[in-house]
């Protein structure tokens, strides 16, 4: 949903494009700081545990985008989501391992096939908001506990289990 506000949010807030471009790079920044600690977190608790933890900041990141009131704060918010989205797509993927081994059967690519899904219909929900006239504020706003409840309540089924555990730093180093 987020990136179909994008324009909005650079109108509200007055960026020019390398203004909105440097804000941008606070949910590349947040991925790459969260990677490697949620892939240890998942390892540790769990990924059903990480995938329940992250649903706030991930659903909350999103009404801080909505909140943003200048490209300082917009980067800040943008570094919680990309934190937060980054670990929960790590125990997601993690889950979605636990799920294929005890299946024996491959289903990562059908997974990704249907979070790919998500990503176009939260897309077509944000597009068709924007055109409706909603401001970005109070769609994200809204959005955010709609989003926890959805993420909290998909976990709930998730499995408890683990994935294979190996440190996250050896699995880095040894990668081709």
């Amino acid at each position: 949903m987020w990136v179909a506000r994008i324009p909005a949010v650079q109108e509200r807030l007055g960026l020019g494009v390398g203004a909105l471009g440097l804000a941008l790079l606070g949910a590349g920044l947040g991925t790459l700081l969260a990677m490697i600690p949620a892939g240890a977190l998942v390892a540790r608790h769990g990924s059903r545990t990480v995938v329940t933890w992250t649903a706030v900041p991930a659903a909350g990141s999103l009404a801080l985008i909505g909140l943003a009131g200048d490209g300082p704060t917009l980067f800040a918010a943008l570094v919680v989501f990309g934190a937060a989205n980054s670990a929960l797509d790590v125990a997601m993927n993690a889950q979605g391992s636990v799920v294929e081994q005890r299946l024996g059967r491959p289903i990562m690519s059908s997974l990704h096939g249907l979070w790919s899904l998500g990503n176009m219909t939260g897309a077509a929900v944000g597009a068709l908001l924007a055109a409706a006239g909603l401001s970005v504020q109070t769609h994200l706003i809204v959005a955010a506990p709609l989003l926890l409840a959805a993420l909290v309540l998909a976990a709930r089924p998730t499995t408890i289990g683990r994935a294979a555990r190996c440190s996250p730093w050896r699995s880095w180093r040894s990668a081709p």
